[in-house]
Order: structure tokens, then sequence, then C-alpha cells
């Protein structure tokens, strides 16, 4: 038995903003750090140069979707806090007086960006707190977003607690729906994307967003989420945050979870088949397997079957079968019998697996065909 196969958008957006993190590290310290980058991380570190790379390649393909473009006015997609006047992305300000390279990125950004906008990074301009610097950093992310009229704001950063704390989480501000449904579809599709590589399996991802009363979402006046990778302060977490696979898989699901919010797509549907009905032929005649699932793929698909069960004085052949374009449920591949026409009728077992362009491998499903005389 051999098989043959047969398979039977765009938008225009206001930007959205893409924050980087504060990260709190083990000594309690507020460091404002680019995305995923935190030092003195459990004994090791998550150093910038390794972690903006592939944070920048999975935040293009997020601006990419807002309107194919990343620009530094409203007019031009998302807009990064990144790029610090007279710096490269990802470097540091150290403030006067201070140890180390404790402050920087947004507020300073922002400063030269928006020099006659004191209003964004200069918030707090009474305050003789000790920590104004970083509350006006914090305060500058929404603010700019305000500013600029963007749709979405969405801050990834890496968490920080007690060592044995692990997982990904997101945070919203109580009370604001379309924030709820942006955090809950970020996990569910983090969840798919992270659970989906074979070393991560396990790796914890929150069914449901948590509320708690952070600036970053406060201030905002759209849909604004925080999305926790992981923690920098357990090990296991740490290790993941640092491998470059995970972090790649982390912000496919961010992009993904975005993507399908932003299109009305609310609610959590994994990539999974539902159905494959057992399907009867004729030898000498095409025949066709439906294959029914569920989710939103990225294509192509490619349809993995192999045969778990062949009668006696057949030969079976595994299939694998690429889609290349979208094409909606169920996916459609036809097999084929030869035999002589004296030969009885045989029914056979299969196992098949959906793998989309993400490498989101669906459970395996078995299913039999049915082969008889015309």
């Amino acid at each position: 038995m051999d098989g043959r196969s047969s398979t039977t958008s765009q938008m225009y957006c206001r930007p959205r903003v893409i924050a980087p993190a504060y990260c709190r590290c083990n000594l309690g310290r507020w460091l404002s750090r680019p995305v995923m980058a935190c030092t003195s991380i459990m004994g090791s570190t998550i150093g910038v140069h390794s972690v903006i790379p592939v944070m920048g390649s999975r935040r293009t393909s997020l601006r990419r979707h807002s309107s194919r473009s990343l620009g530094h006015s409203s007019r031009r997609g998302a807009v990064s806090l990144w790029r610090t006047q007279g710096r490269p992305a990802g470097s540091f300000i150290r403030r006067a007086g201070s140890r180390g390279g404790r402050w920087a990125l947004a507020r300073y950004s922002l400063q030269g960006q928006y020099p006659g906008n004191p209003e964004i990074w200069h918030s707090l301009p009474g305050s003789t707190d000790g920590l104004r610097e970083r509350d006006e950093d914090i305060r500058s992310r929404p603010l700019f977003a305000n500013h600029v009229g963007a749709s979405t704001l969405i801050h990834v950063h890496t968490n920080a607690g007690d060592p044995l704390a692990r997982g990904t989480r997101v945070f919203i501000q109580e009370g604001r729906i379309a924030d709820a449904q942006l955090g809950a579809s970020i996990l569910c599709y983090m969840r798919e994307q992270i659970q989906s590589l074979p070393a991560y399996t396990a790796f914890p991802v929150q069914t449901a967003p948590q509320y708690d009363n952070y600036g970053e979402n406060r201030l905002a006046t759209m849909p604004s989420v925080i999305v926790e990778v992981g923690f920098h302060t357990n090990p296991t977490d740490a290790a993941a945050l640092q491998n470059a696979t995970f972090r790649s898989a982390a912000m496919r699901g961010v992009e993904k979870g975005y993507r399908l919010n932003s299109e009305g797509r609310t609610g959590c549907t994994p990539f999974a088949i539902s159905s494959i009905p057992s399907s009867p032929g004729k030898y000498y005649q095409d025949f066709p397997v439906k294959y029914y699932f569920t989710g939103y793929p990225r294509f192509p698909v490619t349809l993995k079957t192999t045969n778990v069960s062949c009668p006696s004085g057949w030969t079976c052949s595994n299939k694998s079968t690429s889609y290349a374009r979208v094409v909606p449920s169920p996916l459609t591949s036809n097999f084929y019998c030869t035999a002589q026409s004296t030969t009885p009728a045989a029914t056979f077992k299969w196992r098949t697996t959906l793998v989309d362009a993400d490498g989101v491998a669906t459970k395996p499903v078995d299913h039999t065909t049915t082969c008889s005389p015309r």
C-alpha cells in the first residue's frame, strides 16, 4: 500500500510598543536592562549580547505583523524603547554617583529621542525619592505608549523570587477585559510553543494571567500586559533563559498570542488533531483520508503517518506529506491500494502526527483504512 496526497492575511494597525524589562536580581536591587538580560543569576550570567539577537528576531516578527515595519514614529508599526542616544542598542547608562550601570534604558533613551516631552521621561519632577529614576523609567514606558497612540503594550521581563519559584507568568491590571484576553492568549500560545520542545514539555506556564497593580500596566491607556518569561533566580529556569531554542519558542508564543487575539480569535485553541475518520477504499482507486485539526498552525504543515498494523501478505509504507499553503481543516491525503481482485478486504492501522512550521507537533492519533475489491 502506498500513499498519495492532495490538498485542497494582511492588516494595518496602530503602532505596538514592546518594552524592555526591569529585572529584580537576587540581591533585591532593581536593574533596568534589555529584555531577559540580568546578571548575577544564581551564579551564572545571561548576557546582553547573547540574548538580544534572538529576542530581537522574534520582536521583529511581532512588529512585522503589526504593520510590516518597526518604526520610530507613530505611523510605522511597533515601536521599541531599546536604542539609547549615541549608544548601541542594549547599552547601559550609569547614574552619577552609583556603582555600576544600574539605571538605564527607557527613561534616558526617551529623553534623547523626545527632549521636548519631559512628561514622558521625567514624570516625577518634584520627587526626592532615591528611586525616582527607577520609577520614572517604569512610568516612561506606558507614558510613551500613550504618547504615540499605541494600540497594544507588551512588556517582556524575567522574574525573580524564591529560588524554588518557576515558570512563565503574565500580569495584568484588574478590571481590564481586553488586557485579560490578551494575557490569556499569550499564555496559551507560549505554553503551546514552549512545551512542544522535547526538553521543555514540563516547563510550567500559567494557565491564566495574574492581577496586580503594576505601573507599567496601570498607566497605559491601551491593553497592556507584563510577560515574565521565567525566573532568573531559579537554576532550571535560568538555564532555559540562556537557551536560544527556548527563548525563540517563548517569543513565538508571545507573537502568536498577540496576533490571534488582535484578529479576534479569543480563547485558547492549541494545535491538535481532533479526529481522523476511518476511510474505506477500493483496489486501484485513490481514496481520501481526512485529518481534522484544531488550532492555528503556521504553514507549511507536515503530515507524518506511520504504519502500526499491516495484514499478512501486504506491504505497507509510511508517508510524509507537506502542505505549503494555508488550508482550513481538514487536510486531505489520498491513499491507494494494489491487490489482485480475488484478494479479500483488509484493514490497516496507522498513526499520524501533524507538525507545523514552528515545530509544534500534535499528539499522535491512530486511525484505520480498509481496502476491498471493486
